[in-house]
């Protein structure tokens, strides 16, 4: 049991948690629903909630925006990596006539690419799967709702 899925409902709070803020949980709201006991996950029907069609669609909307982009941002990364090891010399060459050589683009685009996923995610989350997630909670800390 990880300090984040120990109950809040046993008052004890773990010494690896002891020094932290008071909203350091992932979702803060529902943990402090259960330590002032408004909250009882046992109610849940977690079966139903993963069987939901509103579920499926947030899971699924999650999965087609995450998977290409891992895809392309791995990939990118793996044809770095094998460019700079099996490929020395194109790495090496000095793009046009100045004295910037190929690798030094190519590198901060990595750079680039990680700051562009990360924006994106974000953005998507925001419009997409933060609005869903919510609506979800709501019906689910409100009993007999799916």
């Amino acid at each position: 049991m990880t300090p984040h899925t120990q109950s809040p409902l046993s008052g004890e709070v773990p010494e690896a948690e002891a020094n932290l803020p008071k909203h350091h949980a992932p979702l803060p709201e529902i943990w402090d629903k259960d330590r002032a006991g408004l909250h009882d996950p046992e109610d849940i029907d977690f079966v139903a909630v993963q069987n939901s069609a509103e579920y499926r669609e947030l899971r699924s909307s999650h999965v087609r925006f995450a998977f290409p982009m891992v895809i392309v941002f791995v990939g990118y990364y793996f044809v770095f990596v094998l460019l700079s090891t099996y490929a020395p010399g194109f790495m090496g060459a000095r793009i046009g006539g100045s004295y910037i050589p190929w690798g030094v683009p190519l590198g901060l685009l990595a750079f680039a690419s990680t700051w562009f996923v990360t924006w994106a995610y974000v953005r998507h989350a925001n419009r997409n799967l933060d609005p869903r997630s919510a609506a979800l909670r709501e019906r689910l800390e409100q009993k007999g709702a799916l």
